[in-house]
């Protein structure tokens, strides 16, 4: 099977997105959640969270699949340009180290067009330590 590489507006162009928020973390730095929950996601669709971060601070994520169809990550860059991808995923957890300030966005799709998936997903923007990511 060949992969099209594509960018974050193909994505929002045939698909709503959603985005949540939660209330900060606590801990020794200064850390923005932006989502931490669990997330049913149909045949399909994805979800989209969208972090402003600052070159000092770091992009967390972490995915845990739970159940139905595992989702693919991509992260992408303030210029739409995907900066890594990870398809089927069962579990991951990931920092990502920012080199220039602007708004990062993780996309959790659903590539299957009938079943739905289940998962568990946080995504963080964290300067310093932070009690919640490690």
């Amino acid at each position: 099977m060949v992969r099209e590489t594509f960018s974050r507006r193909s994505l929002l162009a045939g698909v709503a997105a959603t985005t949540a928020s939660v209330a900060g973390c606590t801990g020794e730095g200064s850390c923005r959640p932006v989502f931490d929950g669990i997330e049913r996601v149909d045949g399909s669709e994805m979800r989209i969270y969208d972090v402003e971060i600052a070159v000092d601070e770091r992009l967390y994520l972490s995915c845990r699949w739970l159940e139905g169809i595992r989702p693919t990550l991509t992260v992408f860059d303030p210029d739409e340009e995907p900066l890594w991808t990870v398809e089927r995923i069962e579990r991951v957890e990931r920092i990502v180290e920012i080199s220039r300030s602007g708004i990062y966005s993780v996309v959790a799709y659903n590539e299957s067009t009938a079943n739905s998936g289940q998962w568990e997903m946080t995504v963080a923007a964290y300067r310093g330590w932070c009690s919640d990511v490690f």
